[in-house]
């Protein structure tokens, strides 16, 4: 794959489709996908069959604002733990830098670029494979994204000023839905997918309400209930694999988002007979042997997502891991490039 995402971009895809009358399993079937590929919302999905998956959902529902209604549908959550990490940054600037400098390795094939101007905020969102008519749904389920995620870090207390999108709306679009739907003008044909905010945005301090924070923490961490003990190590495992690129993958950060003191933490994996340090070392060898042989991230990037400080030291660590450089396993494996999809964080 040359463009990826997490599939916890598909959260809420099933009961939004089907309340539309929309049939899930089918399109999902019909994009080269499966329901399988929602069990585990750190598996990673092809980006050209999850925009299909939007434009087949559109005509199949008659909904030409589907993008859009699935964007605010969800939120923080599918960036999973780095939602949360998001969510405990000071202000709603550091939490837009944290997810524009890790975005990538969450969904390769979109960026995110923010500017000032003036006493205005532009958060610029594009999708790099394909020009914007081609996956017009796509581009909506981004700017939702986009404006969903803006309005949980503050508590929706400043909405956008309006929303600029590449494109014409489609024939069969209602005036003034996608107004409604996101609490300001929309302007058509722009050349851009664009947010604008006041300026002040970027230094509001991050709120989420509670409910909301309890809802971002307990989908990351994949817990159904308040009783439900998701698997610590599993829980590890997703947060690990959220914060390798942010160069913030520490014990203690890891504690503060499963709200365990580091040494607490600790002693749970050590009656699981299992430590950090290992849990560390089997995803980092999972995600690198995932990208290597299903994905075509070029090293150097792959290094820095993996929290490396440079490619000389990841190709130490994989060969010592494999016995193989990074680019003689990833040719070794070229021919079993199609097999099964491994999970993100699944282990080594």
């Amino acid at each position: 794959m040359d463009y990826f995402a997490r599939s916890g971009s598909l959260v809420n895809y099933p009961a939004l489709t089907q309340a539309l009358g929309g049939n899930p399993a089918q399109l999902l079937k019909a994009s080269g996908l499966s329901t399988a590929d929602l069990d585990d919302p750190d598996r990673y999905i092809d980006y050209t069959q999850l925009a299909d998956l939007m434009e087949r959902s559109s005509t199949a529902t008659g909904h030409a604002d589907f993008g859009v209604r699935l964007g605010l549908a969800q939120g923080l959550e599918v960036v999973g733990a780095l939602g949360a990490f998001m969510a405990l940054q000071p202000t709603v600037g550091e939490a837009l830098w944290l997810l524009q400098r890790n975005l990538s390795f969450h969904a390769r094939g979109v960026a995110l670029g923010w500017q000032l101007q003036g006493t205005q905020i532009l958060l610029d969102i594009d999708v790099q494979f394909a020009p914007p008519r081609e996956y017009m749904q796509l581009h909506m389920l981004n700017i939702a994204l986009l404006v969903q995620g803006c309005g949980q870090l503050q508590g929706f207390r400043l909405p956008p000023a309006q929303v600029e999108l590449a494109f014409n709306p489609p024939d069969t679009l209602r005036p003034g839905l996608l107004e409604n739907h996101l609490g300001c003008p929309v302007l058509w044909g722009r050349g851009h997918n664009r947010v604008t905010y006041p300026a002040s945005l970027i230094g509001l301090p991050v709120s989420l309400p509670e409910p909301l924070a309890q809802k971002l923490n307990d989908h990351w961490r994949q817990r159904t209930w308040p009783s439900d003990q998701a698997d610590l190590i599993q829980q590890v495992r997703h947060a690990i694999t959220a914060l390798l690129p942010t160069g913030e993958c520490q014990l203690p950060v890891v504690g503060r988002l499963l709200k365990l003191h580091p040494r607490s933490l600790q002693l749970q994996l050590a009656a699981h007979g299992v430590s950090y340090s290992t849990l560390l070392h089997e995803t980092r060898l999972s995600l690198a042997c995932y990208h290597l042989a299903q994905t075509r991230i070029d090293l150097t990037t792959l290094a820095m997502n993996l929290g490396y400080a440079e490619l000389a030291v990841f190709s130490r660590h994989f060969k010592a891991w494999t016995g193989y450089s990074p680019r003689a396993w990833r040719q070794a494996q070229r021919p079993a490039s199609n097999s099964a999809k491994p999970s993100a964080a699944g282990t080594a």
